[in-house]
């Protein structure tokens, strides 16, 4: 089995943006959440993965990736620290999410904005309770190329951040959209708190999800 390598990329350049955002829309082409945050509209896909990451990159987060053999860029990992979160700051609208919103459809930034952000946020309060997610380290996307998968790159992705020191004794939290993918972080240790199911934005785009939670 090829090495994996993990890395924090904390200033990366306009390349490595590139390459991140392609491999995680590569890794969510078959993702009914990433269709219906994308309205089904694969050319924002790239857009989509991009403005997540520049978001954690200039607020407060943190951009991971994961080299396997010759591949610099055979996962990738955004997180959002204690106290920051994924649209928390203007400088975040400014790094891409201000484009992209403003690019979409109004029925999809409907969506968003009255359905879908409103619903998760009631959903993952529920789940953790009030304000508890903005005091976690929050894994907001992580996504393997799908050749790669099963080789431990999500694993190593997440290990990572687990295993800095400022995380000692904290709790982590994520959401998944997939019931494939609960026993991976079953097995690292999370446990589910809650589930829901959300309508999508366009035909056959309804999707669960499902928060987990870990303490350290």
């Amino acid at each position: 089995m090829e090495k994996i390598e993990v890395r924090q990329l904390v200033n990366p350049t306009p390349g490595e943006l590139d390459a991140a955002s392609e491999t995680l829309g590569k890794a969510f082409h078959n993702d009914t959440f990433e269709k219906s945050c994308i309205g089904g509209n694969y050319d924002h896909m790239h857009a989509f993965q991009r403005a997540i990451i520049a978001a954690a990159v200039v607020g407060g987060g943190q951009f991971w990736v994961a080299k396997y053999g010759d591949h610099d860029f055979a996962g990738a990992a955004v997180w959002f620290g204690p106290q920051t979160a994924l649209m928390h700051t203007p400088e975040q609208g400014e790094a891409g999410f201000n484009a992209l919103l403003g690019s979409f459809p109004e029925g999809l930034l409907n969506w968003w904005v009255q359905y879908f952000l409103p619903k998760y946020e009631t959903f993952t309060t529920g789940a953790l309770g009030e304000g508890t997610k903005l005091g976690a380290w929050h894994l907001q996307q992580i996504g393997v190329l799908p050749e790669y998968h099963g080789k431990g790159i999500a694993k190593a992705l997440i290990k990572a951040v687990e295993n800095k020191p400022e995380a000692a004794g904290s709790l982590f939290v994520l959401e998944a959209e997939f019931a494939e993918n609960l026993p991976i972080y079953e097995k690292l240790g999370y446990a589910i708190k809650a589930k829901d199911d959300f309508n999508g934005s366009v035909p056959d785009s309804d999707f669960p999800m499902w928060v987990l939670a870990k303490q350290l």
